[in-house]
């Protein structure tokens, strides 16, 4: 990671388990507490601290288990969680109350199907953190061609930076969707410049591929690293759609 991340916000101790096992990008993290809630961060440490030493103990008695079993580990963690709360004050609806609760979504579902169940359930609509795919994940991987032409719809600054997000899709009009269409509600996109990006991959370096998506919008994950003739098909500033 290029920034130093804050020990005292994540505990050195946990470090490792939340990027490496739960495969969240901690400096994203880091940086969207900073800038939106940097003076509860014991609050968060708290949360952090709750996720790491609880996780082993709900995923091996708990997985894989009938849906009254999960439907427990929802209630137990919840009630957790709003102890949490209420231990540090945090208000409803607040910036702090708000990421601790999509803390807690990511946290839920990680534990009842690990990094493909929170990632296949995120939230879209609000801040949710950045997942980091490190390895292959089993899906339908093998049902796709050796070699395919894959398209980004992002921002312009990614394409300059080449540092490439890992979510692509076998369909151009989904990444038209995201590159023009998708946040035009969002201030913080609109009037930003907007690219659509395809490029060649190999099957071998898609880490995941599920055919019947929720969403059906195509996606693979990729090793973003092997991406292949990475090319600008078009561009223009994202126009709001705010009435």
């Amino acid at each position: 990671m290029s920034n130093e991340l804050n020990i005292e916000l994540f505990g050195e101790d946990n470090i490792d388990f939340l990027a490496e096992t739960m495969c969240l990008d901690l400096e994203e993290i880091q940086s969207h507490i900073d800038k939106v809630s940097s003076k509860h961060r014991d609050y968060f440490r708290d949360i952090f601290d709750f996720m790491v030493s609880e996780y082993n103990y709900f995923n091996c008695k708990y997985s894989n288990t009938i849906l009254i079993y999960q439907m427990f580990i929802s209630d137990k963690l919840n009630s957790k969680f709003l102890k949490i709360n209420i231990k540090h004050k945090i208000q409803e609806n607040s910036e702090s109350y708000n990421i601790g609760d999509v803390l807690r979504h990511f946290f839920l579902h990680f534990c009842e199907g690990g990094v493909r169940q929170a990632y296949k359930y995120r939230e879209t609509d609000y801040w949710y953190p950045k997942i980091i795919f490190r390895e292959r994940i089993e899906s339908d991987i093998d049902d796709l061609d050796k070699e395919l032409v894959v398209y980004r719809g992002t921002s312009k600054e990614e394409y300059k930076a080449r540092v490439y997000g890992q979510s692509w899709t076998l369909d151009k009009t989904v990444a038209y969707k995201f590159a023009f269409s998708h946040y035009s509600h969002s201030l913080e996109y609109i009037e930003t410049e907007r690219v659509i990006l395809k490029a060649i991959i190999s099957r071998e370096n898609i880490l995941l591929y599920e055919k019947y998506d929720q969403h059906k919008e195509q996606e693979v994950i990729v090793r973003t690293c092997e991406l292949k003739n990475v090319v600008l098909l078009e561009e223009k500033i994202l126009e709001s759609s705010l009435a």
